[in-house]
């Protein structure tokens, strides 16, 4: 290996001493030199560049709260010299510091004309730069002094597990909403998140929602943390016997089976719990015109998945009590 690279160099230096490769480095050499008057020519002459500006609102009271966001930056064009935007391009430079009170138009205005933008953006940049467009021209925003109301979130959105899987109670980091506005809120005000779907879940998922803007109002936060518990289904089963009702007084109702077997799937954080008294009825009502009664199943919980009831309809006599 040492060798191979020993010969890879001696390759290279007598290739570089040869006349044509004399040529190549003279060559290359002309090229960087041109290079490097062509830089210096262009750092005098005009050149157009854009810039991005951060924006910092300071000295803003605490009860003050800005209904209208305002920008993060400002997008500015700038002509001049190129020696003195390539001082610029390559400092980072500092946040445009726009102090609260000094530009507080009227009562719940603040506002930076496109004229107070470009004073503030040629002390910046100098006053021999040329400012060709600004983006945001202006910066406006109205506030208010007034507390916030709690505003319940409704959650927007539709959910499905996957085949024999079940979701849970939707889980939210904050149930409610602080919200601010120049006017009264009103009692009917409703927030809620913007839209989303998941479909087929297998595993439980947490995500960000933003919630829904409202013209007008400010909300704070602006999105919450979701999360949708999902969790296999057990499969369990349970023998009940059957009960009756509507049975005339003086009367029994026999069935044939006496019992009932229940299949069903709870999910598995529910796999352990004691079951509630469930029953499974025949009905003396439904009787008529028929040799066997339907069988219903009554106060079962609402997490029970699937049901069915084997036998689902049995035989039965009537029979007079002695």
């Amino acid at each position: 290996m040492k060798q191979l690279f020993i010969r890879i160099i001696t390759a290279f230096k007598n290739r570089i001493h040869s006349k044509q490769g004399k040529n190549i480095v003279l060559f290359l050499s002309c090229l960087l030199i041109s290079y490097v008057f062509w830089i210096l020519l262009n750092l005098n002459n005009e050149v157009q560049q854009e810039f991005v500006v951060p924006i910092e609102l300071v000295n803003k009271p605490d009860s003050i709260t800005l209904i209208d966001e305002l920008p993060s930056n400002i997008l500015i064009t700038v002509k001049d010299k190129g020696s003195n935007l390539i001082k610029h391009q390559w400092s980072s430079g500092s946040n445009l510091k726009l102090k609260f009170n000094d530009h507080i138009a009227n009562v719940d205005k603040f506002y930076l004309s496109k004229s107070e933008i470009e004073t503030k953006m040629r002390s910046r940049f100098g006053s021999n730069a040329q400012i060709i467009s600004l983006s945001p021209d202006s910066i406006r925003s109205t506030y208010t002094t007034k507390p916030g109301k709690k505003v319940k979130i409704e959650i927007n959105g539709k959910t499905s597990a996957n085949y024999q899987y079940v979701i849970g109670d939707i889980i939210t980091s904050i149930d409610s909403a602080e919200v601010f506005s120049i006017a009264e809120i009103p009692q009917s005000l409703k927030i809620e998140t913007n839209p989303f779907r998941w479909e087929e879940l297998k595993d439980s998922i947490t995500f960000t929602a933003k919630l829904k803007p409202i013209k007008g109002y400010k909300i704070i936060p602006a999105e919450i943390k979701i999360t949708i518990p999902v969790e296999p289904l057990i499969s369990k089963k349970k023998m009940v016997v059957i009960s009756n009702i509507n049975t005339p007084s003086g009367y029994n109702l026999i069935t044939f089976p006496s019992t009932s077997e229940i299949d069903y799937l709870v999910p598995m954080s529910k796999y352990s719990e004691k079951d509630t008294i469930v029953k499974v009825i025949a009905d003396f009502k439904q009787s008529r015109n028929t040799d066997k009664l339907p069988l219903n199943i009554v106060n079962a919980p609402s997490y029970w998945q699937n049901i069915s009831i084997t036998p689902d309809s049995v035989e039965f006599i009537i029979e007079q009590r002695q």
